[in-house]
């Protein structure tokens, strides 16, 4: 086979995370190619409404009629889907040739499933680790502009600690997901934040504030 993806499966479009192989025949595409879904055989694939295996696609009249077919002049495909451990879908993997490939059989499905399996594993891990390194990150930067408003004010720090206390209370009442109740949490203690770019002049003035055109 001459070129080989990991894709991920959209209900609009099918992207490319990543390619092997001779890409020059296929219009050098690369990871980030998005296909919209009405092209993409994969997405019939996973459908059930195209098949996993075609050795010859001028023998087949329902692979030789799709667009994506037509647009590339593959000959011969074999594809599976990838999905996560709860068997939710990620994507696809895809051999495709522009030749035909008789020499097919169900054995090399089950070979590219083993790898959709292994492929599958990474894209989690490398997910999860990612979204871990996010919430650092943000926590991190949040935390940093609480230390810089509780800086400011003296009474901020166990102010916002009595605000994240009834924002968890009421997220609780309401019977918040755990992950809602922690974005909630994150903007109880940031609901100040707005007083770290007011100048001290303002911020401490004694008495009210002069009214805007007013003459001090």
């Amino acid at each position: 086979m001459e070129f080989a993806y990991l894709s991920e499966i959209r209900d609009d479009a099918l992207v490319l995370r990543e390619v092997d192989g001779d890409t020059a025949a296929y219009g050098g595409v690369g990871a980030g190619f998005s296909l919209p879904a009405e092209m993409s055989w994969c997405h019939q694939m996973v459908a059930g409404r195209a098949p996993q295996l075609v050795t010859d696609a001028a023998a087949a009249p329902e692979a030789s009629a799709h667009p994506f077919v037509r647009a590339t002049g593959i000959r011969a495909y074999a594809g599976v889907p990838v999905r996560r451990d709860d068997g939710s879908l990620l994507g696809t993997l895809c051999c495709l040739s522009r030749s035909p490939q008789p020499e097919l059989r169900e054995r090399d499905l089950r070979y590219l499933d083993v790898l959709a399996r292994m492929a599958a594993k990474r894209l989690e891990a490398a997910d999860t680790a990612q979204e871990r390194r996010r919430a650092e990150v943000e926590a991190a930067a949040g935390q940093a502009l609480l230390a810089a408003l509780n800086a400011r004010e003296n009474y901020t720090a166990e102010h916002s600690e009595a605000v994240l206390e009834l924002a968890l209370d009421v997220a609780a009442e309401m019977g918040l997901a755990p992950e809602e109740a922690t974005s909630v949490g994150q903007v109880a203690l940031l609901h100040d934040i707005g007083k770290v770019g007011v100048p001290d002049a303002i911020l401490r003035k004694p008495g009210g504030l002069t009214a805007p055109g007013a003459r001090a």
